[in-house]
């Protein structure tokens, strides 16, 4: 957000020192060709903040539920513009430019969407619409 100066210009409020955010990845072509839907979690926002339900399973005391808050959260349908301006990276970047150390780190299990969300494309898995197979996610090494 702006905060007010005297003469009506408006001056960055400070990035905080630490934010939490969350991306959650829309599902992938294989995922969405095999039938499977995200129903597991809600997605809320509050007060500036965001909010993730862990759904129980339906075989579950309905009380099991468990909320987390973050900075903020993303739903699949955000895009890569929304979560620079919500996560302030602008303010990050312009902090490196001015001197100072920042870092931003993506953290989750493979395929979670951490290369999608730094970098804003897809990679390819070479396996079409069916789920990457153990051989595909194998490094592949020739030695001549």
């Amino acid at each position: 957000g702006t905060a007010p100066l005297a003469d009506g210009v408006e001056e960055e409020a400070p990035v905080p020192a630490v934010q939490v955010c969350v991306r959650v990845r829309p599902l992938l072509l294989w995922e969405r060709s095999e039938g499977l839907e995200s129903t597991a979690i809600q997605i809320s926002q509050d007060g500036g903040h965001g909010q993730i339900t862990l759904r129980p399973r339906p075989s579950d005391d309905a009380t099991k539920k468990r909320n987390f808050r973050f900075n903020a959260v993303f739903t699949p349908e955000q895009t890569q513009d929304d979560i620079w301006a919500a996560s302030r990276i602008d303010g990050l970047v312009g902090r490196v430019v001015a001197g100072y150390h920042a870092t931003i780190f993506a953290y989750g299990q493979t395929g979670s969407g951490k290369t999608y969300t730094m970098e804003g494309f897809n990679y390819q898995h070479y396996n079409g619409a069916a789920a990457p197979s153990v051989a595909a996610a194998r490094p592949r090494v020739r030695f001549d």
